[in-house]
């Protein structure tokens, strides 16, 4: 049979998983006398290259172009090069793997040239396949849309066409197959075959494991990855079981992100561990085999869902012991006890207790080993996988139709040649496009317009700066320059003018600069809807509201409003003004509305020393967000994104503080207790009973997972748990609120929408044995309230806002357009969507007896 084989990277220049295991089964294939031709991109190399049956030609995009030619050249030559492979080597299957930034219109063109087509899956690309460039081009009414439609039909091109839901695809596991057919990626005839293992590559060790030791952990070095967890469970090991330390090696591509490798080398150096923790690249893969051997314990303590890594399959072919987190593609092969050890994500105490278990019994570490390379022989042996795969090829091929090709290709055309006759055309294309932007009148009148908003953003700013300077010196509020010393600092002011999630992760930092500062007044100054959230405060002496403006304008004033220097003056004057502050700080990180108001609200304050994040460079523009760092005295730069809860802390660290306690908190009256135990009674529901609190709301209408699947998991948890639903929502969400109390059952059902406080709902959660809900506020209290959560995350910042502690869980697709915030690409969010109502029973069923106490 011939396959030509596409994939957006190939090895040996390319490494990850998904690449490795194309070349292994491309190398299978060949071994049974297939004849096969890889096509991939060029990336990383500085021409084309063709060498031993692999095309390298393509070109890929890892970053979205704005420019629409750019667009157009990229796709001409994939184009063109695909289909003059076909005409040279006559495919009978074109055998799909990646298409992810190189052009989605392959398998497209494949299909119109009657070749049979199928997909391999081994993550989760498929689901935002429309994010492919070519596609985002088409809508119409776009600049330039005319003149790519004829340029497309004049080089012969296929405009962009959905081809990914075919019948003929290949899942490495249930969970990606279950994604594609809710995504409408896939058919319910598409197969499951998982990865395989070479095992006579990867031996098993019969060297018998004497107190295990090392710990490795190999992949991606990324915040979802857990790696942190790790790098935790060996400080706390070691801190506790001193007789018998451990190492652990970290094998990745540091160079991927760089800037999180630093911040796991600074945090292990803070923890006193750098001697013990050790960073390398990735081994060649014949050198592998012996990296397992060296080891004793492989720990893969991702956060989210991912299909299983190659390297955690080889370590159990090799006779390593496994201790992992439990997602439900890994449930395919872990087996908690018999082949691995499990431990809840985000734990890492309870990663050491696994790990402690097997340096105390080596006869159970043996019997793990064992069933380990066990599993792997019976289900994941590259040869049963391609044997699978050889079949279902076969199958296609019997239906295949001869090879056709419909399209004039210019053979005789050197590519370069057609490149750059392209771009002459676009080069024309452009000054049309221009020319018919000229002759638009309202292009006379945007000009004026630009300059007006530019200067609405910078002259306001300028002016107000030097007005308030001229104004504090005068009055000899403003000290000359010098050295911050967090020692002397009397009376503090802390701004955070964000919303509900945001305030209540900001309890650790405010307990810790009472700490730290325990002589300072404190205040706090947040949005008056979040008054009654901190007025309890025990940290603070004084809380002040600050309204900055409606929520509709702050889009508006990245750089600050007008408005926002006025108001802040008022609030300033009343209270700060009579009083010097010696310091004031903004926990806000984003370069966003919030963090503009912030900063004036600190300049006008009259503060000598004003902490924030600042901007990466230091170098001044005239325009933008360098202005307003002009009114930060001191901070620190804002770099790689970590928990909202750590990066707060980091501004204690920079003050010279040594924060040690970062539990969350929420502060509720006697008064708010009272109102959590009269609902209670008045519902009939004593502690005996099961309480889940359900949170179907949010700021973003695509951070809400959908009212019906609420339904039906508040219909399961009754029905198997006899539970009552409490239903929390702000008061314009009351008719989703409303919908939900009808979906449910009479008597076991409480709708609290609108009716409490954010008090009363934090008394309200502390009564309660789980929170179901979305990315949002309430979640973050409920944390705080100190009760299981379970969270559903789609387009905001997972890796800032995930709950924080132990045995929480976030339930995540980590797509790649994750985060988007409200821009999502498609018509319906996906990555909230596609976490099904089977996944969250799935997840529950595990936790409920043990919420209940019931086990």
């Amino acid at each position: 049979m011939r396959i030509l084989v596409i994939s957006n990277l190939y090895p040996p220049y390319h490494k990850s998983d998904y690449e490795i295991d194309c070349q292994d089964i491309v190398e299978s294939l060949k071994n049974r006398q297939h004849q096969i031709q890889v096509l991939t991109s060029s990336y990383g190399l500085e021409k084309t290259q063709i060498d031993n049956n692999t095309r390298r030609m393509l070109t890929i995009n890892f970053e979205d172009p704005s420019d629409w030619k750019d667009v157009f050249l990229k796709e001409l030559v994939n184009q063109t090069v695909f289909k003059r492979t076909c005409l040279e080597f006559k495919p009978d299957l074109c055998f799909f793997f990646n298409l992810s930034h190189v052009s989605l219109s392959l398998s497209s063109l494949a299909m119109k040239m009657d070749l049979s087509v199928c997909f391999y899956y081994a993550n989760n690309w498929f689901v935002t396949r429309e994010k492919d460039q070519w596609h985002q081009l088409w809508p119409k009414g776009e600049d330039g849309y005319r003149i790519l439609r004829y340029l497309t039909n004049r080089f012969k091109l296929l405009s962009p066409l959905q081809t990914l839901s075919s019948s003929h695809s290949i899942f490495t596991n249930s969970y990606l197959k279950n994604l594609a057919l809710e995504c409408h990626a896939a058919t319910p005839e598409a197969i499951v075959i998982p990865c395989g293992v070479n095992v006579n590559r990867f031996p098993y060790n019969n060297i018998k494991r004497q107190k295990p030791h090392r710990l490795l952990y190999v992949g991606q070095i990324h915040p979802d990855k857990g790696i942190d967890d790790a790098i935790k469970a060996l400080f706390l090991f070691n801190r506790r079981y001193g007789d018998s330390p451990l190492s652990l090696t970290i094998v990745g591509d540091e160079k991927s992100d760089p800037d999180y490798s630093a911040q796991l080398k600074d945090f292990a150096g803070r923890i006193g561990i750098s001697e013990e923790l050790k960073f390398f690249d990735f081994f060649p893969q014949e050198k592998m085999p012996e990296l397992f051997r060296s080891h004793d314990i492989f720990l893969s303590p991702s956060h989210t869902e991912e299909s299983p890594i190659r390297s955690l399959l080889e370590a159990m072919s090799s006779g390593m012991v496994i201790v992992s987190t439990p997602t439900v593609s890994k449930s395919e092969i872990l087996e908690d006890g018999v082949n691995a050890l499990l431990f809840p994500k985000g734990n890492p105490d309870s990663c050491v207790e696994k790990i402690h278990r097997l340096v105390e019994d080596t006869m159970f570490l043996e019997s793990i080993r064992m069933n380990a390379r066990s599993t792997i022989e019976r289900k994941f042996q590259l040869s049963h996988s391609v044997d699978s795969i050889e079949q279902f090829l076969n199958k296609i091929a019997e239906t295949a139709k001869p090879f056709r090709s419909p399209y004039e290709i210019q053979r005789k055309t050197n590519l370069d040649n057609l490149v750059r006759r392209a771009k002459r055309w676009l080069a024309l294309g452009k000054c049309v496009v221009f020319a018919r932007i000229l002759l638009r009148p309202k292009f006379f009148f945007q000009i004026p317009v630009k300059i007006y908003k530019k200067l609405l953003g910078f002259t306001p700013h300028s002016l107000h700066k030097i007005i308030f300077d001229v104004y504090f010196f005068l009055k000899g509020r403003r000290r000359k320059k010098s050295t911050l010393q967090s020692q002397h600092m009397q009376r503090i002011l802390v701004l955070h003018l964000a919303d509900m999630g945001d305030v209540v992760l900001t309890s650790p930092f405010l307990r810790e600069l009472q700490r730290c500062f325990p002589k300072a007044w404190i205040g706090l100054v947040v949005q008056p809807r979040m008054y009654n959230l901190v007025e309890k405060c025990p940290y603070v002496d004084e809380v002040f509201s600050y309204d900055w403006g409606p929520s509709q304008q702050r889009e508006k004033y990245l750089r600050g409003s007008p408005h926002w220097w006025t108001l802040a003056s008022r609030t300033a004057k009343h209270n700060f003004w009579d009083h010097q502050l010696d310091l004031a700080i903004s926990t806000r990180w984003n370069e966003d509305p919030c963090q503009a108001a912030s900063l004036i609200f600190m300049y006008v304050s009259g503060t000598a020393h004003r902490v924030a994040y600042k901007g990466i460079s230091s170098k001044q523009m005239r325009y933008g967000w360098k202005d307003l760092d002009r009114l930060i005295t001191e901070g620190p730069i804002r770099g790689h994104p970590q928990h909202e809860v750590e990066q707060q802390l980091d501004i204690l660290r920079f003050l010279g503080a040594m924060p040690d306690d970062n539990r969350l908190e929420v502060w509720t009256s006697q008064e708010d207790e009272q109102f959590a135990q009269n609902v209670l009674n008045k519902y009939g529901i004593t502690q005996a009973d099961g309480i889940i609190a359900f949170a179907p709301g949010a700021a973003w209408p695509f951070r809400r997972w959908p009212a019906q699947r609420f339904i039906e998991l508040g219909q399961w948890l009754q029905d198997t748990f006899n539970v009552f639903v409490l239903i929390l929502a702000a008061k314009n969400e009351e008719d989703l609120a409303l919908k939900i109390e009808k979906g449910l059952r009479d008597g076991k059902t409480v709708n609290l929408a609108g009716k409490t406080t954010l008090r009363e709902m934090a008394a309200v959660l502390k009564h309660c044995n789980l929170f179901v809900g979305n990315d949002s506020g309430p979640l973050h209290v409920a944390t705080a309230a100190g009760i299981p959560v379970v969270g559903f995350y789609g387009p905001g910042e997972y890796h800032r806002f995930k709950p924080w502690g132990m045995n929480q869980e976030a339930l995540w697709l980590d797509l790649s357009c994750s985060p988007c915030s409200q821009n999502c690409l498609f018509s319906e969010p996906r990555c909230i969507e596609g976490i099904t109502l089977n996944q969250v029973k799935n997840l529950l069923a595990q936790k409920m007896p043990f919420i209940l106490d019931l086990s």
